[in-house]
């Protein structure tokens, strides 16, 4: 992309059968080249396509998480290691797991607290608050509200505490989000989102993009779209992807 200006496309390969489903983007072997994450909705098997760009270079398994309820909420690094993780979040429990990952190799889990009330979703995780370990950011799709978990990491068991869950708790405007909308919020560390008309915002700061209820991005308007192709959009020399159904 070039602001709002589509510059080109480019088709990857179909996976191998439809229950395959992209859920998320991530540099899963640390080569500073976004990864492509499948997860198969039927079996719960995971499985990573390993890219160089727009070319994929092999597919690498994920451990199988067999409860299909589990959603994959996120990648990002919790433990300082440098390494991401994923935060996993069961749509009809509420409960959440983290795996702790060294590439596509789980080396443990953790239980997070369970929220059993299913109006709150994992909208991403990131290092807000810049101490080198990810924070959870959650939004109540029902009220509105928006909070984020800072994680202690001190671990109970095997479950891991949330340190201060009121945590930036800001309340974020909504007008956009009730029409459907899509918004990208600019977060420089503790400041409130500001508008996109501020410039300054787009150099060195972290993004959060709520698109309808966390779905993924997906233009229609484009008529190649409408076919069941996965797509990669380039913003200027960073590719992003996305999974057109």
């Amino acid at each position: 992309m070039n602001g709002t200006s589509l510059i080109s496309s480019t088709l990857l390969p179909l996976p191998s059968q439809p229950n395959w489903q992209m859920v998320s983007v991530a540099d899963v072997n640390a080569d500073n080249k976004p990864d492509l994450v499948w997860r198969n909705q039927a079996s719960g098997q995971n499985s990573v396509w390993l890219m160089n760009g727009m070319t994929r270079l092999s597919n690498t398994t994920l451990p199988t998480l067999s409860d299909i309820d589990f959603q994959l909420a996120s990648f990002a690094d919790f433990n300082g290691d440098a390494k991401p993780d994923i935060v996993w979040r069961n749509k009809s429990s509420g409960e959440n797991l983290i795996w702790f990952m060294n590439g596509a190799k789980l080396v443990s889990i953790a239980a997070l607290p369970s929220q059993p009330d299913l109006n709150w979703q994992i909208g991403s995780a990131k290092d807000f608050d810049q101490d080198g370990k990810a924070e959870i950011l959650w939004r109540n799709r029902s009220s509105g509200e928006n909070v984020i978990w800072k994680l202690s990491l001190t671990e109970v068991g095997s479950e891991i505490e949330p340190a201060n869950t009121d945590f930036f708790a800001e309340p974020l405007r909504d007008e956009a989000q009730t029409e459907g909308k899509n918004m990208i919020w600019f977060i420089d560390s503790n400041s409130p989102a500001t508008t996109l008309a501020d410039k300054a915002q787009t150099e060195g700061r972290n993004m959060i993009l709520f698109i309808d209820s966390i779905l993924p991005v997906n233009s229609r308007a484009d008529e190649a779209q409408t076919q069941t192709k996965n797509m990669i959009l380039f913003l200027d020399s960073q590719a992003v992807s996305q999974d057109s159904n």
